[in-house]
């Protein structure tokens, strides 16, 4: 009996699961502003405050540090033309702050650095880490 009710509950789930059409998700389906979707939070009130009492009135800007230094260091490392592409995806999700490399860890770091700095549109902040050290600092941005 156990059995049996068992295997219908089975065949039952199976059904279902062939009926629900899946989800297809996109960053075109993504929202452009996100934080429209929420709230701001009400703090509470306390007398005598004031940093505590702010709120937060628009979105933070994100910061992608998809493209950092590391490629160096995985088993199959990316081209310029992989992180090339790459960068492009996420101009076009929206990021306006991407951190692109490391340019001193490699050749590949260094020349997709340049590709960034000189391919970013206007509103675009690019950010990479460098030593402390005056002619690593100056020598991604030179033009």
């Amino acid at each position: 009996m156990v059995k049996h009710s068992f295997i219908e509950l089975a065949e039952h789930a199976s059904k279902l699961r062939r009926s629900i059409p899946p989800v297809k998700l996109t960053y075109k389906n993504m929202l452009r502003d996100p934080s429209v979707k929420y709230r701001a939070f009400a703090p509470p009130k306390m007398v005598k405050r004031i940093w505590p009492d702010k709120t937060i009135q628009k979105a933070p800007r994100w910061l992608s540090t998809d493209l950092r230094d590391g490629n160096q260091s995985l088993p199959d490392p990316m081209s310029v033309a992989q992180k090339k592409e790459y960068f492009h995806k996420l101009i076009n999700i929206g990021f306006k702050e991407i951190e692109v490399s490391f340019p001193s860890a490699s050749q590949t770091d260094f020349d997709f650095t340049r590709y960034a700095v000189e391919n970013a549109p206007d509103d675009v902040g690019i950010q990479c880490l460098v030593q402390s050290r005056e002619h690593l600092i100056k020598e991604p941005w030179k033009h």
